[in-house]
């Protein structure tokens, strides 16, 4: 795999960035005003203050002329606090050029184009933050600008890195030493451009340290065992720990590649970005999300993906008038080809139900499959004020689209079918609000409000966050109260954090459809000297995550929990839940499900490895895992 340095990445799309901005006027260096919106009807904004995060808008001071070219405002912001980011600095790209600004004190920006037309969100970047920076060319954030439309309200979204420290373990638990510890993917997808050079050689004891973005998945290697992997969970993220363990001693060599061209009518596609994700179990709707490797081709249409581990892989290749009609899966050390066609194109309007208003910024994606599984084509993330958009360049066939918004629910799945190159197939999407959770945060032992408390919605169902949408989340104000927003009409759990505390997952929060449930008191404990921070909620003391769309995969147990007792182990898949298959509870659904009263148990059915399922009862308890 092809990897390169921030400087010696962005060394031509900076010549043409200084080219550019000689040339062409400059965007407004202050930021402008963040909360202006466009000439019409207002753009909702991704976020509001910090002590609501209610979504909302504003139009633009009367004073000010319309751009004659459209603009684009906004602030780049933490997620971790929803504080603006002094001095971010944000990059536009249109064909072969680009313009930046960079953020005024308050994290505010405001970018008016030197054309109207389609740009990229190229980059976003600022200290202490994970940044995003797509492979050039190749952004999944598009910007429609238009003589006199003023697009304001934006929030870009950029993650914190924190330290992280760890240790690495073998198959029975014992420290290895000299084991190399990186995050998985910090070379590719958001950072291809940026990428991490975060990495870390285990000491005495297996401890390591490295700074992560919280949710990220840190990878180990060491001669002589199958490399092991670990997800900075929430359990992580609470007490700024993992442990990483080794898979069993194996002969397996050095991390492989996977080696090939991309072709068009037996044509090398020169230019085309390829990405590997690891196959799980099962077809190619069992691939992992995270993009294990990608290249670019070169003229010849050949590519190289590197550090692969063993298994199969599922490859996608993507570039501007191509589509790719059918999945192609290889092995590491396998040569492979990727075919390209001519695609067809879907196009659109996001609005709001109800009242019918157009929204931006929407989030896109198209999938293709069968009942189990639905392989994501494309995803693509549109700011465009009339809310219409085109997807081009779709493998021709049946799709189903969706769509999410900041402070929106999802919208339903929409069938349509993509016809042959050059045709287009129109759909309408439309997203609901939701329901609202407000509430106020408190210190358990002295009744003190906790400002900046962070509140996310647990499990699924809300928009999937990116760079312009942070999800269903909020943060605490100054008298520590919140409101999270878009949130799915039923019971819901929230998990909430803050600095200095146990952290708490908040169950059986029932969310009116348009309405707003609460207020919601949370009481967070302070961790205690020599204490570690964990997680408080009553379950079966288990973490999990998404395993394919029909189970969850048991990524820790918590001792003392029902999990434990009954046996269960990081590894095993629950398939269903009292009778009820994963597949159709959902991520979130199940995990309601599984949740209840301490002192009740629940029945699961769990798979372990290649033996048969069998039911198991757990216990629900209490714990602090």
């Amino acid at each position: 795999m092809r990897r390169r340095q921030p400087l010696a990445a962005l060394a031509g799309a900076a010549l043409a960035a200084l080219l550019a901005l000689w040339l062409w006027p400059r965007a407004r260096p202050d930021g402008g005003a963040a909360g202006a919106a466009r000439a019409g009807a207002p753009v909702r904004s991704g976020t509001g203050p910090p002590s609501t995060m209610d979504p909302g808008s504003a139009a633009a001071p009367p004073s000010e002329p319309p751009a004659p070219r459209g603009s684009f405002e906004g602030t780049v912001r933490s997620r971790g606090t929803a504080a603006g980011l002094p001095g971010a600095e944000v990059t536009f790209s249109r064909g072969g050029a680009a313009a930046s600004v960079r953020c005024a004190s308050d994290g505010s920006f405001r970018f008016e184009p030197p054309e109207s037309g389609r740009w990229q969100l190229a980059a976003a970047s600022a200290p202490g933050h994970s940044p995003f920076a797509p492979e050039w060319g190749h952004s999944p954030v598009v910007l429609d600008a238009r003589p006199g439309e003023r697009v304001g309200g934006l929030s870009l979204w950029l993650e914190p890195l924190g330290p992280y420290s760890g240790r690495v373990e073998d198959p029975g638990g014992l420290p290895v030493e000299g084991a190399e510890v990186r995050v998985v993917g910090g070379a590719t997808g958001d950072r291809a451009l940026m990428p991490s050079s975060e990495r870390a050689t285990s000491g005495p004891g297996g401890a390591f340290t490295l700074s992560a973005s919280d949710g990220a998945t840190l990878e180990a290697r060491h001669a002589g065992f199958a490399p092991g992997r670990d997800t900075l969970d929430l359990a992580a993220r609470t007490s700024r720990r993992v442990v990483v363990k080794l898979g069993a001693a194996t002969s397996q060599a050095a991390p492989a590649q996977i080696t090939g061209r991309v072709l068009s009518g037996g044509a090398p596609v020169e230019g085309a970005l390829v990405s590997a994700r690891l196959l799980l179990r099962g077809g190619p709707g069992s691939a992992e999300e995270l993009v294990a490797a990608q290249a670019t081709s070169d003229a010849e249409g050949r590519f190289t993906l590197g550090e692969l581990g063993p298994g199969r892989h599922l490859l996608a290749a993507s570039r501007e008038g191509f589509a790719q009609a059918r999945a192609v899966v290889a092995r590491a050390g396998e040569e492979a080809t990727v075919e390209l066609t001519r695609g067809g194109a879907l196009a659109g309007v996001v609005r709001e139900a109800g009242t019918g208003r157009p929204l931006a910024p929407f989030r896109l994606e198209v999938r293709r499959g069968g009942r189990g599984w639905k392989l994501l084509l494309r995803a693509a993330t549109v700011v465009d004020a009339s809310g219409r958009f085109e997807l081009p360049d779709l493998p021709p066939g049946p799709v189903v689209v969706t769509a999410s918004a900041p402070g929106h629910l999802p919208s339903a799945e929409v069938e349509a079918t993509v016809p042959d190159h050059p045709g287009v197939a129109e759909v309408d999407l439309r997203l609901g609000q939701g329901g609202r959770i407000s509430g106020r945060v408190t210190d358990r032992a002295t009744g003190k409000t906790l400002p900046g408390a962070r509140i996310a919605l647990e499990g699924d169902g809300g928009g999937e966050p990116s760079v312009l949408d942070p999800g269903a989340t909020a943060v605490a104000g100054a008298d520590g109260s919140f409101l999270v927003a878009g949130l799915p009409v039923r019971t819901v759990s929230l998990h909430v954090a803050a600095d200095g505390h146990h952290s708490r997952i908040v169950t059986g929060i029932e969310v009116p459809d348009g309405g707003v449930a609460g207020p919601v008191e949370v009481k967070l404990t302070p961790v205690a000297e020599g204490e570690e921070p964990r997680v408080e909620l009553a379950g079966i003391g288990a973490t999990l995550a998404r395993q394919g769309r029909s189970a969850l995969r048991i990524t820790g147990v918590i001792a003392g929990g029902g999990a434990a007792e009954a046996g269960l182990a990081a590894g095993d898949e629950i398939l269903s839940v009292e009778g009820r298959p994963v597949s159709e509870l959902g991520l979130s659904g199940a995990v309601d499900l599984i949740r209840g009263p301490e002192d009740t148990r629940v029945r699961l059915l769990v798979r372990r490895g290649e033996t048969p399922p069998a039911e198991v009862w757990v216990w629900r308890r209490l714990v602090r895992g």
